[in-house]
């Protein structure tokens, strides 16, 4: 890839976001993205990407998406905001971060499935965040029992769901509720929130 400084070509976006390249050039078509005047993307577009492809999948077409945006019903700007920036697909896959941290494949899919709730398979593509949990993990597991790993995995990652439930119960219940309160509407609560956040 030559995506440098969040600077993304047509190919890189399709990479990063894990789409099919028609998908992105439907998207482009229906003018939900649209590239820079040098022709790049940025990391907000891997996320519009996402989005709207997960939400494609769901049921949402991404052509009535492309309607609320050219109404102005919906914006996706939002997604340029740094709280935004999950993690984008790398080309390694992983099957080969296993073999290049030598570690068992085995242990890498009983994480996967542990944190992130989906069976890895050693052809799917890594994310960028994925190197620094398989290599605290590559550390210990001559250590430490992979159940005891996994025991441990389930505690966080029950922890940080009641995390974001607090965390999103504050934020509806205090900020957009106080800000609907003030007499905004719900949209303009949620994009002052936005902001703030």
């Amino acid at each position: 890839m030559d995506g440098s400084a969040d600077r993304y070509t047509r190919d890189d976006l399709v990479e990063r976001a894990g789409a099919h390249a028609g998908f992105v050039d439907r998207l482009l078509e229906l003018g939900v993205l649209a590239p820079a005047a040098d022709g790049r993307f940025g990391r907000g577009d891997v996320q519009r990407v996402r989005l709207v492809e997960a939400c494609d999948r769901a049921g949402l077409r991404a052509e009535a998406i492309a309607e609320a945006v050219a109404a102005g019903r919906l914006d996706l700007e939002f997604l340029d905001g740094p709280q935004y920036r999950w993690s984008e697909l790398r080309s390694e896959t992983y099957g080969e971060l296993a073999a290049r941290l030598g570690m068992p494949f085995d242990l890498i899919r009983q994480t996967g499935t542990t944190l992130a709730n989906r069976v890895l398979t050693p052809e799917d593509r890594t994310r960028e965040d994925d190197e620094a949990i398989f290599s605290v993990m590559q550390m210990v597991a001559g250590m430490v029992d992979a159940d005891a790993l996994t025991r441990l995995g389930r505690v966080y990652v029950d922890g940080m769901r009641r995390v974001a439930e607090a965390e999103n119960e504050l934020f509806q219940t205090y900020i957009v509720g106080a800000l609907v309160q003030a007499g905004m509407t719900y949209g303009e609560a949620l994009e002052q929130a936005a902001d703030l956040g």
